[in-house]
């Protein structure tokens, strides 16, 4: 804008014209402190994440890296002889093999037993089932080491049932991974189980469809996430077992877990241990990555359940010959459970 300002002559013309900028100047922008509670926050949540974090890398990483270190580079270079010896030797691909096929065998076994006992825990009413529970969730608790002595208890020489010659062997082994891993089946697809609506079987028992295939069309889809995610963990665990293999397994059966320990401890051959070690670290890796993705799937699952039901009578006829058989099953699974207890 333009302003016209100074004297005037006689006839009121202007002597001077100024510009007079309009323009402010802009005021400083005020600066917001955190007040002192949020920064009494970020402290305490910085030492809750930090102290753990610190704790683990400390006591953990830097050991197991230490040791790689060691191990993949003896003399300041990449040991690259190690790999070439690990993977060229037989011993280490049947390790390997076998290592892969009891986790699978065991997983499977885990999965038979589980997924029934799982549905009888949480869809049928029945009596002591909390007993079951507790027993079923029970060897989980131990260390595998004890899991492992009391099967060699139970099975191995001087015990009642030394005559099957089970220990060592292979069988043991799957044995008592099944047991120690059905609990993760009956937590993980238990939970899942018990969150659905009975009210789709019932709309798809009104439709025609029969009760297997009620089951196999509409139950299993819902539940193959929690499935999926169960048979990772349980695959995680049995391919990573220890104790359980040192005792029932002997000299003839080893898995990665174990011929790390005798590398490191009878051999201290560390560069073909620390290959092992990352094979087994890479198998972790997936194992936990397709368990987290296979739970991420399963919480994403949305479904609107239409309100439909057996009629009276045919309800009443199949919960009381399912809660029969859910009774001997579930009873014979606790029963055969404690018995190594």
């Amino acid at each position: 804008m333009v302003r016209r300002q100074g004297h005037k002559d006689g006839r009121g013309v202007p002597l001077m014209v100024r510009r007079v900028s309009h323009r402010r100047a802009s005021p400083l922008k005020a600066v917001h402190l955190p007040s002192p509670g949020i920064v009494r926050r970020r402290v305490v949540s910085a030492a809750m994440y930090g102290a753990p974090a610190a704790f683990i890398g400390w006591l953990f990483v830097w050991p197991l890296f230490a040791i790689l270190g060691r191990g993949l580079f003896p003399h300041g270079h990449v040991g690259i002889r190690a790999f070439a010896d690990v993977f060229g030797d037989g011993r280490a691909r049947r390790i390997v093999g076998f290592t892969l096929a009891q986790a699978a065998i065991s997983t499977v076994g885990a999965l038979v037993l589980g997924l029934p006992l799982a549905y009888c825990l949480e869809r049928l009413d029945l009596r002591g089932r909390g007993i079951v529970r507790a027993i079923v969730m029970l060897p989980f608790a131990l260390p595998t080491i004890v899991v492992g002595s009391a099967f060699a208890s139970l099975f191995g020489d001087g015990s009642a049932f030394a005559a099957l010659a089970l220990v060592p062997s292979t069988i043991i082994i799957v044995i008592a991974h099944v047991y120690f891993n059905l609990a993760v089946v009956v937590r993980v697809v238990g939970a899942r189980w018990a969150a659905l609506d009975e009210s789709l079987m019932g709309a798809a028992s009104v439709l025609g469809a029969s009760r297997s295939r009620a089951t196999r069309t509409v139950t299993l889809p819902l539940l193959a996430p929690a499935i999926a995610g169960a048979a990772s963990i349980v695959f995680l665990f049995c391919a990573t077992s220890f104790g359980v293999v040192v005792v029932l397994g002997g000299s003839r059966q080893a898995t990665i877990e174990t011929e790390i320990y005798r590398l490191t401890t009878q051999e201290l051959a560390l560069n073909r241990a620390s290959v092992l070690v990352i094979v087994q670290l890479a198998a972790v890796l997936v194992t936990i990555w397709l368990a987290a993705h296979f739970e991420r799937s399963g919480a994403a699952t949305r479904f609107q359940p239409q309100r439909a039901s057996l009629p009276p009578m045919a309800r009443r006829r199949t919960l009381s010959r399912s809660r029969c058989i859910g009774t001997a099953f579930t009873w014979t699974i606790a029963v055969a459970m404690a018995m190594p207890i």
